[in-house]
């Protein structure tokens, strides 16, 4: 067991302070772009004294959805570092960790997906605390107590981040957490053979593209659903190789 907590400190040991400063910094501007938003809404509606925008159009306005993507996109590349080798022997230091590479690879698989799940968890922790700063400050007559609920329903990026009672988006988002976690984790692997793998340039792509869906989006669920087999299947076949076994025992 100790050998396998040390496999799985050692990626958190390289790259968990830079995703936190990344997270960090992702808050810190989309509080930054949704409060100056947020005051000339409020300026203006004092003039006008009407036409305040709704909670899910200031979250539009403030263009959240940008900040969350790329954050996931410089999240994948730092994550993705850790266990290559470029100027060390990444994998003399592993051999020493006295468990298979492929061990090594499914720890640094599940990390990997667990930073994935603690950006949508902060992400989401964020955009509650922003939903509470605009309803603390907006007059009363521009809200309602239901202000915040139809903003999940009515945004597509808010409703694909908590997709409440649409059950695909909810699977959708556990395949993505889970076949990012692989594709990060296969990157380091094939490169420490000298080769390169693109799946993760790849579902960050398909991700900043697609990932902002409205309810009852099933073509896009099975889509996703597609990818994730073709990800597991390609993993498995990589692992099992032989000339990746031979190089494996080298």
């Amino acid at each position: 067991m100790k050998k396998h907590l040390s496999v799985f400190g050692f990626f958190a040991r390289s790259s968990f302070f830079k995703v936190l400063l990344i997270l960090l910094a992702m808050c810190a501007v989309e509080f930054t772009f949704f409060h100056f938003e947020l005051k000339d809404a409020l300026e203006a509606y004092e003039v006008v004294g009407s036409g305040m925008p709704s909670l899910e159009r200031m979250f539009m306005r403030a263009a959240t959805n940008v900040y969350f993507r790329v954050a996931l996109a410089l999240i994948t590349v730092v994550i993705c570092l850790p266990g290559c080798e470029f100027k060390s022997k990444t994998s003399y230091t592993m051999r020493r960790l006295s468990i298979s590479e492929r061990a090594t690879f499914f720890h640094q698989a599940a990390y990997n997906a667990l930073v994935y799940l603690m950006l949508f968890g902060v992400q989401l922790v964020a955009v509650f605390g922003l939903s509470q700063y605009y309803l603390s400050v907006v007059p009363e007559e521009c809200i309602s107590n239901q202000s915040m609920f139809l903003a999940f329903y009515r945004n597509d990026f808010l409703h694909s981040l908590l997709p409440l009672e649409d059950v695909g988006l909810w699977i959708r988002n556990g395949l993505l957490v889970i076949t990012f976690g692989l594709a990060t984790a296969e990157y380091p692997y094939r490169q420490r053979r000298h080769k390169f793998s693109s799946t993760a340039l790849a579902l960050v792509v398909y991700t900043i593209v697609w990932f902002d869906q409205s309810i009852g989006q099933l073509g896009h669920v099975i889509t996703t659903g597609v990818i994730a087999l073709m990800l597991v299947g390609t993993t498995i076949y990589t692992l099992t190789r032989k000339d990746e076994e031979v190089v494996e025992n080298e």
